[in-house]
């Protein structure tokens, strides 16, 4: 017969085995290795098979360190997850652990999370060890997918940026892209932002290229320090000021202070240093000269309209005209001499 409830009580000390007791289905067995319900041979001080449950907390003490578990789940092969445990300095919700004693995974009471580390000081907060001279992968943002050579240009994983998640889940405000760009390997990092005219309006403002080119996609380099070194090359979509955060043309150079001066220089003893002005078919290439603002002479030539030189005043349309077989016009531009 079944026994649904027992009571046992009292003071005195027995020691002995003393068979099985049978609760609602189920069978008590104990030894001196501990008590087994639905197990002949617990392993354990209790030893279940089968499905517990308990309706408040379990309470695990950890006599070694002094810990307090309220579950801890392990393998055979020693990795282990607790949860809602504190040792003497930290409380934490969950953690896990392998068999070397790492902790790959903590969660801690005030919701920091620490992968590879303890010590989460930020909401996420990842720890690798370190190796001299060596830069260690930490964090991978990457795709999913299948391969393909000839349309996967421009795909790659991202690190987007917000502001006031719950109000506005869906604003970015800046993000910083790395994708595959060119053919074979090549890789290039992209740096977008926000320019507010909308939530999720970024736009690309400056890309790293797979052979190290910098491209300024828009806006302006500003500022007053000063760098010196070997910087490789860079490709700027707009206009670059130097000495002015507001350039009016694709190079323009300013002081308020001193003389402007453009000096191209080559130390080689093999090479010239030069200017060119080159302009597509019948366009105008154009040396400008230019009083506060208003222009003074031009000299240009006309490209394919004409082979000549021009020098232009605005008193005066075609005040010198060269020809290219030496021959000087002086207010003509059909000179017979010399």
């Amino acid at each position: 017969m079944a026994i649904h409830a027992i009571n046992i009580s009292g003071s005195a000390t027995s020691t002995g085995s003393f068979g099985t007791i049978q609760v609602g289905g189920k069978h008590i067995y104990g030894d001196t290795d501990g008590i087994g319900i639905g197990t002949a041979n617990p392993d354990s001080v209790l030893h279940v098979v089968g499905t517990a449950k308990f309706d408040s907390a379990i309470i695990q003490k950890v006599s070694d360190n002094s810990y307090d578990i309220i579950r801890r789940l392990e393998q055979p092969e020693g990795y282990k997850v607790y949860e809602g445990w504190k040792d003497s300095i930290t409380a934490y919700g969950i953690s896990v652990s392998n068999p070397g004693t790492t902790y790959d995974l903590v969660v801690k009471n005030d919701g920091n999370v620490g992968i590879g580390t303890t010590n989460a000081v930020e909401r996420l907060t990842v720890g690798v060890a370190a190796v001299n001279n060596t830069i260690s992968d930490v964090l991978r943002i990457t795709t999913t997918g299948t391969y393909d050579s000839g349309g996967s240009g421009g795909n790659g994983g991202a690190l987007s940026f917000g502001q006031f998640h719950n109000t506005y889940p869906d604003w970015q405000v800046a993000q910083i892209a790395g994708t595959r760009n060119g053919v074979s390997w090549d890789g290039a990092l992209h740096f977008f932002t926000n320019d507010g005219s909308g939530q999720t309006t970024i736009t690309e403002k400056i890309r790293i290229e797979s052979d190290g080119d910098l491209l300024l996609i828009s806006g302006s380099v500003s500022g007053s320090s000063t760098s010196t070194g070997s910087f490789g090359s860079a490709h700027i979509a707009g206009n670059v000021g130097i000495g002015t955060t507001s350039p009016e043309q694709t190079l323009h150079i300013k002081s308020t202070t001193a003389d402007v001066n453009l000096k191209l220089q080559t130390t080689s003893g093999t090479h010239n240093a030069s200017i060119i002005i080159d302009s597509p078919a019948d366009r105008d290439a154009i040396l400008e000269f230019q009083e506060a603002g208003s222009y003074k002479w031009l000299i240009y030539s006309r490209g394919g309209h004409s082979d000549k030189l021009y020098f232009t005043s605005p008193s005066a349309a075609n005040a010198i005209v060269i020809q290219q077989d030496g021959k000087v016009g002086i207010g003509t531009t059909s000179p017979a001499f010399p």
